[in-house]
C-alpha cells in the first residue's frame, strides 16, 4: 500500500489533532499551544494550511462545509467561520458530535449538576432526545439516510446503540447471538451501513470491529411482526427464548445457526408473499403461552396441533425455496419437535 504524511499546520499552535475530512478534502479538529490560552476548533484546507475560530473542538465537517463541535462545553456549529450555539433543551451542557449533508446533526445534551448525558439530534435546530436507555448515551454519527450511531451506558456497561426512524436498537440484537461478541460502542456508520464499533469477547478480549447495517430488516420475526402495536414485546420474547432456552442446548443453538443462515432468504419470501407472513403470525400467535410459559422455566408440551402449525409454515418454505434452505427445513421436519420446548 502506498501512503504519504502530510503534517497540519496548527496554524500557530504546538499541538493540533484531526477528527473530520469531508470530500472537498478539508479537515477538522482542534489546536492547542496558540496565543492565549485552552484549544481552539480548527479547520485545515487541502494545502494543511490551519485556520482556527473559537475556543472548543471542531468534530465534523460535511459535503457543505458546515462544522460542528463544542465550545465552552456547548454544542455548536460553524458556517463560514461564524458560530451558533445549538439548543440544549432541557439541559445545560452538551456537544455536537456529527452533521451528515442534510445537516442534520448528533450529539448529546445533558445536566451538569447531575452528569447526566442523553444521545441527542438536531433536525432544523431543534434538539430531540432520542430516548435511548441508561446512565447515559452519546450519538457518535449519523448517516446521510439519518441513522445514528453510538454508545449507552446500563448496569454497569458499556453499549452500542444504533437509532434508525425513531427505534433504538441494542447492536448485541443485530449480530449473531452465537458469535460470543458483545457491541461495547459504535463509533461511525458510512453511507453504506458499515459501522466502526468496539466489542468484547470471552476469548479475544477487546477488539476493532466492522459491523454491517442493512436498513431494511432481515430478520423473519421483525418482518412478521412489523405492523403489529406490540411488536417490541413480541421481539423481546422470542429473543429471552433464544437466549435463556435455545442457546442452552446443542439442538436449540443449531436451530439458532439455521435461522439466521436463511433469515435474509426468509425474509424476502415474506416479503414477496404476504401470505407467508401472515401464516408466520398465526403460528406466533398459537403459541404465545408456551413462549412465555418457556421463558417463565415452566414444562410445555406442544399438543399436536401446535405441532402440526409449526410443519405447516416450515412446508409452505419449503415451497419455491432454496436448495440449502429446502434441505435444512427438511432436516427441521424430521425432528421431534415437542421437545422443542421443553424444559431442559
Amino acid at each position: 500500500m502506498d501512503s504519504s504524511i502530510q503534517v497540519l499546520n496548527p496554524s500557530g499552535g504546538k499541538i493540533g489533532t484531526a477528527y473530520s475530512i469531508n470530500a472537498a478534502n478539508k479537515l477538522t479538529g482542534f489546536s492547542s499551544g496558540i496565543p492565549g490560552s485552552g484549544i481552539y476548533a480548527t479547520i485545515w484546507d487541502p494545502s494543511g494550511y490551519g485556520h482556527y475560530f473559537d475556543q472548543g473542538i471542531a468534530y465534523d465537517i460535511n459535503d457543505a462545509d458546515t462544522i460542528v463541535g463544542l465550545s465552552s462545553s456547548q454544542p455548536a456549529e460553524w458556517n463560514n467561520g461564524e458560530m451558533s450555539l445549538l439548543a440544549t433543551g432541557n439541559g445545560d451542557w452538551g456537544a455536537a458530535r456529527s452533521v451528515n449533508n442534510s445537516g442534520i446533526i448528533a450529539g448529546w445534551t445533558g445536566v451538569t449538576r447531575t452528569m447526566t448525558k442523553s444521545a441527542t439530534l438536531w433536525m432544523d435546530y431543534v434538539p430531540t432526545n432520542l430516548d435511548v436507555p441508561g446512565e447515559y448515551s452519546d450519538a457518535y454519527d449519523i448517516n446521510d439516510s439519518g441513522v445514528v450511531v453510538g454508545t449507552y451506558y446500563l448496569n454497569e456497561e458499556n453499549r452500542g446503540f444504533l437509532w434508525d426512524d425513531g427505534i433504538v436498537h441494542d447492536l448485541d440484537d443485530l449480530i449473531d447471538p452465537l458469535s460470543g461478541w458483545s457491541i461495547t460502542e459504535a463509533v461511525a456508520i458510512n453511507n453504506n451501513g458499515d459501522i466502526a464499533a468496539q466489542g468484547y469477547h470471552a476469548t479475544y478480549g477487546f477488539s476493532a470491529l466492522r459491523l454491517k447495517y442493512i436498513e431494511d430488516s432481515t430478520c423473519p420475526a421483525e418482518t412478521t411482526l412489523a405492523n403489529q402495536s406490540n411488536q417490541r414485546a413480541w421481539i423481546d420474547e422470542l429473543r429471552g427464548v433464544r437466549d435463556q432456552f435455545l442457546s442452552q442446548s446443542s439442538e436449540g443453538r443449531a436451530l439458532i445457526q439455521t435461522y439466521y443462515r436463511h433469515a435474509d432468504e426468509v425474509t424476502a419470501r415474506m416479503k414477496r408473499d404476504p401470505r407467508l407472513g401472515l401464516q408466520a403470525l398465526s403460528v406466533l400467535r398459537f403459541l404465545e403461552a408456551d413462549l412465555k410459559a418457556t421463558r417463565s422455566g415452566k414444562p410445555v408440551k406442544l399438543t399436536a396441533r401446535k405441532i402440526e402449525a409449526i410443519r405447516g409454515f416450515a412446508r409452505s418454505l419449503q415451497r419455491g425455496a432454496s436448495p440449502e434452505l429446502s434441505a435444512d427445513l427438511k432436516t427441521f421436519l424430521r425432528k421431534d419437535l415437542g421437545v422443542l420446548l421443553r424444559k431442559q
